[in-house]
């Protein structure tokens, strides 16, 4: 269901990621999460880009509840599956800037909520 992270550099102590096209007749879901204590709230945005890197639809919601950001981008994920699944979708890589998400969701022998 999940495509590794794709392309992790890692240079001087600093992890960089590199977007890179999916391979033809492939789509990629880019997700990204964000957190706002003051508000307090979550917000997510899923871009859904082709082969060319042309964008093809977004999601955007904001949830007027306060997650801790490993699980904002857990829900964000979980989020976009549902809206990806609707869309009748096949071929899609994933992809977040998360890594401990994408790691604890590529392991099938640990619970996806343990970040541990």
């Amino acid at each position: 269901m999940f495509e590794k992270v794709q392309h992790l550099l890692v240079a001087s102590n600093s992890i960089t990621f590199t977007w890179i096209n999916p391979s033809r007749c492939w789509s990629k879901c880019n997700i990204d999460a964000v957190s706002f204590k003051k508000d307090p709230s979550t917000s997510f945005v899923a871009i859904l880009r082709d082969s060319t890197s042309g964008s093809i639809k977004g999601l955007s919601r904001h949830y007027h509840f306060l997650l801790e950001p490993k699980l904002a981008e857990a829900f964000a994920i979980i989020k976009a599956l549902c809206w990806l699944k609707t869309l009748g979708m096949d071929c899609i890589i994933v992809d977040s800037d998360c890594l401990q998400v994408i790691l604890a969701l590529n392991n099938n022998d640990k619970d996806v909520f343990d970040f541990g």
